[in-house]
């Protein structure tokens, strides 16, 4: 009730709130000081205007919301999905202004029904003025399909009643389907995107692609249009599942491949003997190149067909047409080549030999499935062939610059010939047709020429051949490789080849033959000279070796030998250099005799070997086995170790193969040990002729031994390896470092105790060998798992260096973890265990390391990094593979290598230079 305002101030307003449809009788008092009390009754009526104010549906994810416009007579929309055989729950509230509330449900067909709930009636409107009542659905469905349901809530009685209509579209089981989805192929170079086009029904239904790949929609103006796309960084294939779904309704799923097919590069013909060909002037539609080539009946044409391609299913074959025949055809296979990034190209080269009766073609045709192919196209006329006669490998003597020639003859006379090196000229004086090649060399050389000879009407011939410089009394073994070289020569009376390095004080005669080589590393090399079988009375051989490429023989004198031994026979009248070690250089062998101006023939062997890892300075610890592995080179070298190159209380152990080696050194007797290898080259029995005579050589079964000298010190068991100042042997002293293990779940943080850390001398080289801990906390974190561990704290001083550690034992599987120390993040000599800076199980953990560190026997357990360091403090954890705990009694043998540093300790915190 509300008062008047101004000169209607007496004047009262009464507003009653009441349902539609509804009456009340109100009474109203008014009371003012001074005066009775005055009250009066009205009767209040709302008239009823019926309505359904609301219907509200709730169905999960079963039932949404329909899109679009709503048709005529239907209030709202939605659409359904069901399973086959299968419900859907819904939630029906509707709110009227009249009391008497219906829901009637009907269907289109029997393949959906409609399970009412109970419909409860409202004793009393609501605060909105309404009744309500809530009920449930329940929808069915028993055949696959779309159809319809509604909903149709009345609200009051009689003649005085609204409506409220409520569609359902109810689409029932596996109505998803998927048209046009195909395989798809698409190609070109580098990433590629393939695509292929489909439609789904409904069109409103959920699509994806697994396991890779994206659905986007369209294209436009299809109805369920869809795009299925892969991304491809390089050729490859894809199985793909497209998935569809709507709602909760079945889903439809299809498998399809996709490939990146690559893209052909390039394919190219060139000739490697019997035939030329050259450009066509014209090429045809269809192939990629043509060439015009000219051949011979009778005489194979070889020829081979380059191809590339981004992928390793390039195919490349020859076909031949009339006339031309295939004679012999090779697929080739093909390879890759890596360029910058990851960028791969693969490779084939097919190779055809071609023969012809007469005029035809040949092809060579590039494919790559689902990306075409290339073909190059050969025009081939068969003509008779330039011939050559006569032209042979050639030599010439001397020092300095030769001409080496030879005279051959051509048909037909007026045939042009072209060397790939000198002249051909034409001898005008002799029978038609005569040709004299000449090649410039210079002593000692020798150079492969190939000539050229072509004439109209007829095929080109070419045709190889050596042509030699030599120096007098000189032969070039040329660069030796690991393993045995052997000449026969003889030596002969020419007084232009005598040798003054025989004996350098005295002007008597010593005839010679001279033999240079060079080596492209540091070698043990072993000359041996004896007399050859074939003279009537054995030669008195002398060796001498000169320094540089003497041919002239006035190199240096490096060594000398004239008997092997003293014993008697032909044993005492050969000689030998053995296992002179040698750098990489040129070096010069004068075969000579020990008497003057003494003639015959000789046979020469010159074999070097290489080693590797073997020095003098290979320490051990008293009573503890140490295991050097070791390079060696020819790889079927025999190795032995004879017992009287070995010190008093040593004993060894070799083992080898394949060019690797292990020796194990044990050492009763503390000083300084040798353990000399004897390396040899296996050599063979050869039948050989001199001049008309069959002579049989290198009767023994290897080449002279070769010595090779390695040993040390051997330290107490109370010092340990390592090179700095004056001793290998000394006490421990090395940074002092604090590691800490980081906290892990449940685990706490702790600091690992002193006991675990052994510091490293500085120096180059440390070893020791001892039993792990037993402290509980000597422990390193290994996937999640703490392992036993000994910790070893070493240094570097210098900007970087390349250290080696390895790890080895006889009891365990071996397990290496390195750890540096950040003085910003960390604090000064404090290392954190939070991430390995390296870690190594196996030696042969992958095929690179397999290459890089070949070891072998029983060492495949063995760890080892090799690492390149900044300057710092670092611990390496010296454990096990496994999180068992070693026993007592194991030992593990623990070897680290670090280049010699001048550097004084760095600024701790990581500054200074």
């Amino acid at each position: 009730m509300t008062a008047g305002i101004g000169t209607e101030s007496s004047q009262r307003t009464l507003t009653v709130s009441l349902p539609a449809g509804t009456s009340s009788t109100v009474t109203v008092t008014c009371t003012n000081t001074g005066n009775t009390d005055g009250i009066e009754k009205a009767l209040f009526t709302a008239d009823a205007v019926t309505e359904v104010a609301s219907v509200t549906v709730t169905g999960g994810e079963a039932c949404t919301a329909a899109p679009g416009d709503l048709p005529d007579g239907v209030d709202q929309a939605f659409e359904c999905a069901v399973a086959l055989d299968g419900t859907a729950a819904l939630s029906v509230t509707a709110a009227a202004s009249h009391a008497t509330i219906s829901l009637a449900w009907t269907t289109a067909s029997d393949d959906v029904t409609v399970t009412l709930g109970t419909v409860p009636d409202d004793d009393a409107p609501g605060l909105d003025g309404h009744w309500h009542t809530t009920t449930t659905a329940t929808l069915g469905c028993t055949a696959a399909g779309t159809h319809t349901a509604t909903l149709t809530v009345t609200a009051g009685t009689g003649t005085d009643t609204d409506t409220h209509t409520t569609r359902f579209t109810v689409t029932c089981g596996t109505v998803v389907q998927i048209d046009g989805l195909e395989d798809t192929t698409g190609s070109g170079a580098g990433a590629v995107t393939v695509s292929d086009e489909f439609a789904v029904t409904p069109a409103t239904a959920q699509c994806t692609a697994l396991p890779v790949g994206t659905v986007t929609e369209g294209p436009e103006g299809v109805v369920g249009g869809r795009v299925v796309s892969v991304d491809f960084p390089v050729p490859g294939t894809a199985s793909v599942t497209v998935r569809c779904s709507y709602g909760i309704g079945t889903e439809t799923a299809e498998e399809v491949e996709f490939v990146h097919a690559g893209e052909i590069g390039s394919l190219g013909v060139r000739t490697v003997g019997g035939g030329r060909c050259d450009p066509a002037a014209v090429t045809p539609s269809g192939v990629e190149a043509a060439l015009v080539c000219v051949m011979a009946p009778g005489r194979p044409f070889v020829v081979a067909a380059d191809a590339s391609a981004n992928t390793a299913l390039l195919g490349v074959a020859w076909a031949v047409g009339a006339d031309v025949t295939l004679d012999g055809h090779d697929a080739g296979v093909v390879s890759p080549s890596f360029g910058f990034g990851a960028t791969t190209s693969w490779h084939r080269t097919a190779t055809a030999t071609l023969g012809c009766t007469a005029a035809g073609t040949a092809t060579a045709t590039a494919t790559l499935p689902g990306a075409g192919s290339k073909t190059v196209q050969l025009s081939v006329s068969c003509l008779d062939a330039v011939e050559i006669t006569g032209l042979e490998d050639a030599s010439g003597s001397g020092s300095g610059s030769l001409g080496v020639a030879d005279e051959f003859t051509v048909v037909p006379a007026t045939a042009v010939c072209t060397p790939s090196v000198g002249t051909v000229t034409t001898d005008t004086e002799g029978p038609a047709g005569n040709r004299t090649l000449t090649v410039p060399l210079v002593a000692p050389d020798r150079e492969r020429v190939t000539v050229s000879c072509t004439a109209g009407g007829r095929a080109g011939t070419d045709q190889t051949v050596t042509f030699d410089a030599v120096e007098p009394c000189s032969d070039d073994l040329g660069r030796l490789a690991p393993g045995a070289v052997t000449r026969s020569g003889t030596v002969t009376a020419d007084a232009s080849c005598t040798s003054s390095k025989r004996r350098p004080a005295s002007s008597w005669v010593y005839y010679t033959r001279r033999h240079t080589f060079s080596l492209a590393q540091r070698s043990w090399v072993t000359v041996e000279l004896e007399s050859a079988s074939s003279n009537a009375r054995r030669l008195d051989t002398y060796v001498v070796l000169l320094e540089g490429h003497s041919p002239n023989g006035s190199g240096a004198r490096l060594d000398h030998n004239d008997d092997v031994g003293s014993g008697h026979g032909t044993y005492r009248l050969n000689s030998r250099l053995s296992g002179v070690e040698l750098d990489a250089g040129s070096y010069t062998i004068e075969a000579t005799t020990w008497g003057i101006k003494k003639t015959g023939d000789y046979d020469l062997a010159v074999s070097a070997v290489t080693v590797n890892g073997l020095t003098n300075a290979m320490h051990v610890v008293q009573n503890k086995t140490a295991s050097f592995v070791f390079d060696y080179a020819p790889p079927d070298a025999v190795l032995s170790i004879p017992p009287d190159e070995l010190s008093a209380g040593v004993t060894a152990a070799l083992t080898h193969g394949g060019g690797s080696a292990t020796l194990t050194v044990t050492a009763a007797n503390t000083g300084t040990y040798t353990a000399n290898i004897n390396l040899a080259i296996p050599q063979t029995t050869a039948a050989a002729t001199r001049g008309t005579r069959s002579i049989t050589t290198r009767t023994t079964a290897t080449h002279a031994p070769v010595d090779i000298e390695n040993g040390g010190t051997v330290c107490t068991t109370a010092q340990t390896v390592v090179i700095a100042g004056s001793s290998v042997c000394v006490s421990s002293a090395g940074p002092s470092v604090t590691i800490r293990k980081p906290a892990d779940g449940d685990d706490p943080a702790i600091t690992i105790p002193d006991s675990c850390v052994q510091s490293v001398p500085l120096g180059r080289w440390y070893l020791t060998s001892r039993t792990w801990p037993i402290n509980s906390e000597c422990v390193v974190p290994v996937d999640g798992t703490d392992h036993v561990a000994q910790y070893f704290a070493f240094e570097i001083r210098d900007l970087s260096a390349k250290v080696t550690i390895r790890l080895s034992s006889d009891d365990q599987d071996t397990y290496l973890a390195l750890y540096s120390n950040d003085p910003i993040v960390d604090g000064i000599g404090t290392i954190n265990l939070d991430d390995a800076h390296a870690h190594n199980d196996n030696v042969f953990d992958d095929a690179d390391e397999d290459d890089e560190f070949v070891y072998r026997d029983e060492h495949i357990t063995d760890s080892r990094l090799e690492v390149t360091l900044s300057r710092g403090v670092y611990a390496v954890a010296a454990t096990t593979a496994t999180s068992a705990a070693p026993s007592l009694t194991d030992e593990f043998t623990f070897n680290i290598k670090i280049p010699t540093s001048t550097c004084p300790a760095p600024p701790r915190d990581g500054s200074g230079s």
